[in-house]
């Protein structure tokens, strides 16, 4: 006679263990269009930059890049981002907006695009940076602003566009402190051609920031929500 002998499982090891899944990391980009392609060349730049950084990960980390004209195309593609990253579960942990913005000269300045029609609107007011959709940041996130003098106050302004976005999206936001300008060199400053496979775009003493600068970059201001 034969005997069999079964060992049975423990009910608790057949219970589905559950491990957690980190999110996957947006980075995104917003730049201006212009004939030689400088804001694209800039930002590119920007992201080879952080793809090379030893902490990017190319399965966890994503990124999207749109390109802009007039206010409308921002607003629409700000939307966007925003509706990709919930839909698909993405924490935005660098957001890069290489625009035109004003000189703090009054309530009515902001982020600058090209008219619709000729006399049309084309700025983004604090308001409408109210009014843009908040994205879903991660801990610890950043939004870059490029944009001349995204970090200055003026005489009939009071705020910056850096600070309003910080407040509107509730995430640290960085801003120049002068005119911006494309150059070769994230340091100083070096003229760019045509050619130039990396471009920068920072605010650097020279020219509009101090005619008798010496070309170095001038340091970004960073607003806490």
């Amino acid at each position: 006679m034969t005997t069999l002998t079964a060992t049975l499982t423990h009910k608790s090891d057949k219970t589905p263990v559950r491990v957690p899944v980190p999110k996957k990391r947006l980075t995104f980009g917003i730049y201006y269009q212009v004939k030689d392609h400088a804001f694209k060349r800039a930002l590119e730049t920007e992201v080879q930059e952080l793809k090379a950084a030893s902490s990017w990960d190319p399965v966890q980390d994503v990124v999207i890049l749109k390109e802009v004209r007039h206010e409308e195309d921002f607003k629409r593609v700000w939307a966007e981002i925003a509706m990709e990253a919930r839909s698909q579960g993405l924490e935005v942990t660098r957001g890069l907006l290489f625009l035109h913005a004003s000189k703090p000269t009054g309530e009515n300045s902001g982020f600058e695009f090209a008219p619709m029609a000729p006399g049309a609107d084309a700025t983004l007011k604090k308001d409408e940076m109210h009014a843009l959709p908040r994205l879903p940041w991660a801990p610890g996130a950043k939004l870059d602003l490029r944009g001349c003098n995204t970090a200055m106050v003026g005489e009939r302004r009071s705020w910056a566009v850096a600070e309003v976005m910080a407040k509107a999206q509730g995430v640290k936001t960085s801003g120049q402190m002068g005119y911006s300008y494309f150059s070769t060199s994230k340091d100083h400053y070096e003229e760019v051609s045509p050619s130039s496979k990396v471009v920068y775009l920072w605010a650097f003493h020279r020219k509009k920031n101090g005619i008798l600068g010496d070309g170095s970059a001038m340091p970004e201001k960073v607003f806490n929500p």
